[in-house]
């Protein structure tokens, strides 16, 4: 039997699930194309971060959460 580790919280903690919701149902429902959800996820209120040495495009959602997107490549 282990011992649970007491540090361990939620890992995802939302204090306006409307927006939330509405930003996710947005972008991730139904696009499985990784450069339409880079196309997408601004329009609904994500920032993309600033390129960094990593190939992988890491946007912020309106709730502060952080997503790489997998196979997503930047433009322009």
């Amino acid at each position: 039997m282990g011992v649970q580790d007491s540090r361990l919280g939620p890992l995802v903690t939302v204090s306006g699930t409307a927006e939330a919701l509405a930003f996710y149902t947005d972008v991730f429902i139904a696009p499985t194309d990784p450069q339409l959800v880079l196309k997408r996820a601004p329009a609904a209120g994500a920032e993309v971060e600033p390129a960094t040495e990593s190939p992988e495009v890491v946007l912020r959602d309106p709730a502060g959460q952080r997503w790489a997107l997998v196979g997503a490549t930047r433009t322009g």
